[in-house]
């Protein structure tokens, strides 16, 4: 489902997502960004939904694809083209379902740091946690025009939010828990991750 550098492979993941699904998203995102109207228990309702949805077609596609190899590989945060900026998001449960979090950063093209974010949700699924990281993400990068993909710092910065109080935290600069990763990153450090092929 994921193509690390690349996002979400669309084309594996359209058979088991409704269409609806991805028009109601849409929606989510524009009456959010736009405010034409609350729709905060849509967006409640609409990720639990969403949740429930992904579950079930990752599973399917688990079932498919059970006894694939893996391989390794060096994987590493990588920069767009310059004028670009990039929102990665990561999502994390102590259990599942348990304490949870999520967290995003956005960078620019220089690989520096253009802000973050921080979610202490409370209690819920690891993939109920990575949705609401990617929700706040498309909210953060709307706000600054950007995309969005996963990787190392937003994991910190999910895992630094199990420390802080319920709620959104918002960063202007880097918190000192994830400064050595953003370091890594400023310079291209890669690091090995088995990923199936």
């Amino acid at each position: 489902m994921w193509s690390e550098g690349l996002g979400w492979d669309m084309a594996r993941i359209s058979p088991y997502v409704l269409s609806t699904t991805k028009l109601e998203l849409t929606a989510v995102i524009v009456d959010t960004v736009t405010g034409v109207k609350d729709r905060l228990s849509d967006c409640v309702k609409f990720i639990k939904d969403l949740s429930k949805e992904v579950t079930e077609a990752n599973l399917k596609i688990l079932n498919k694809s059970s006894h694939v190899p893996r391989v390794e590989r060096m994987i590493g945060w990588v920069a767009l083209e310059d004028g670009w900026s990039k929102m990665n998001t990561d999502g994390a449960s102590q259990e599942n379902p348990g304490l949870a979090t999520a967290g995003g950063v956005l960078r620019n093209s220089a690989r520096e740091w253009c802000g973050g974010f921080t979610l202490n949700i409370g209690r819920c699924s690891a993939l109920l946690a990575e949705l609401w990281g990617v929700y706040y993400g498309l909210y953060t990068a709307w706000e600054h025009r950007v995309t969005r993909e996963a990787n190392r710092l937003a994991d910190g910065l999910a895992n630094y939010a199990f420390s802080l109080p319920l709620g959104f935290h918002a960063f202007v600069s880097v918190p000192i828990v994830v400064d050595s990763i953003l370091r890594d990153d400023v310079v291209g450090t890669t690091v090995p991750r088995p990923i199936r092929m």
